[in-house]
């Protein structure tokens, strides 16, 4: 138990320590005794104070003192339980294909966890592990997709309002590599909402083996193929290893290029015929593609099967 005003509490302790002293010193008449000369004592009645080695009504001074430590303890505010921690933490665990090894971001969990403590795991979604945090952190396997770090402090927000009423200080953990395509343009807006102390833990990255080399994607199109754009996007002007030809066939370039190294060309024709393909019997349009995490919002006629 705690008292939120332990002074009510000494100051009704000393009020009975008090009352107590108080009961020791008692009035009494005093002995009587023949005087020879009483015609002279005034007319009045006598009494004199005195110490008592034993108290005098022990109910009566009980009752006062239990009644003073009573107010005294009620006016102290006592808590049988705090509702309130000091401090709580919430914990993001990254979980996707970013992270070279899960047990690295568990172990890492696992140190900075306390009971009472939300972890949140995320990669492209999020999902909070509950109460039993501890225990559930062994069956958390890497997904292989792109983490969203703007999904996860949204999490973070939410767990953390519903945190907030217990504990009087909030502090935001990441557990991440914290790689550049977990990133996007919301991303760093919606940190700033956090309003507490926020710590970063980093891990080891997944080397990717198909993107180890040094080599990026070139284009060989016309301005208005939306496939630029794509490739535009993910382009990081490195040496190019791939290439794309969309509006000619292959030519000698560049089936030199192809054996001079470990590059690959892509013929895609926009509008030619493909090699190997027949007309289709009813043209149709497709209004996009989809590869992996990106995204192509485009028409593409299919001429071609």
């Amino acid at each position: 138990m705690t008292f939120l005003a332990p002074g009510f509490l000494w100051g009704a302790i000393a009020v009975a320590l008090g009352i107590v002293a108080l009961h020791f010193i008692v009035t009494r008449l005093p002995r009587a005794s023949v005087l020879p000369t009483a015609r002279f004592v005034p007319d009045s009645p006598a009494s004199a104070t005195a110490r008592n080695a034993r108290p005098s009504d022990i109910l009566l001074m009980l009752l006062r003192v239990l009644l003073v430590l009573a107010a005294g303890a009620a006016l102290a505010k006592p808590v049988m339980q705090p509702s309130r921690r000091a401090n709580g933490r919430i914990i993001l665990m990254d979980a996707s294909r970013s992270v070279a090894s899960v047990a690295e971001a568990t172990d890492s969990v696992r140190t900075l966890y306390r009971d009472g403590d939300v972890v949140v795991v995320f990669d492209s979604t999020t999902r909070p592990l509950g109460p039993s945090a501890r225990d559930s952190l062994g069956v958390v396997h890497r997904a292989n997709v792109a983490g969203n770090l703007s999904a996860a402090f949204i999490a973070a927000l939410r767990e953390g309002n519903s945190l907030r009423g217990r504990v009087d200080s909030l502090e935001l953990a990441i557990v991440s590599p914290l790689l550049a395509e977990e990133r996007d343009a919301a991303t760093d807006s919606i940190r700033r909402l956090w309003p507490g102390r926020a710590r970063i833990v980093r891990i080891a990255a997944k080397t990717d083996s198909s993107s180890a080399g040094n080599g990026d994607i070139a284009l060989r199109s016309d301005a208005t193929d939306p496939v630029g754009v794509a490739v535009s996007l993910v382009a990081n002007r490195r040496r190019p290893s791939a290439r794309i030809v969309r509006n000619a066939a292959l030519d000698a370039q560049d089936s030199a290029w192809m054996a001079s190294g470990n590059n690959v060309v892509v013929l895609w024709p926009s509008i030619e015929k493909p090699r190997l393909a027949a007309p289709r019997s009813s043209a149709d349009q497709s209004g996009g593609l989809v590869a992996s995490e990106l995204r192509l919002v485009a028409t593409f006629d299919r001429l071609w099967r």
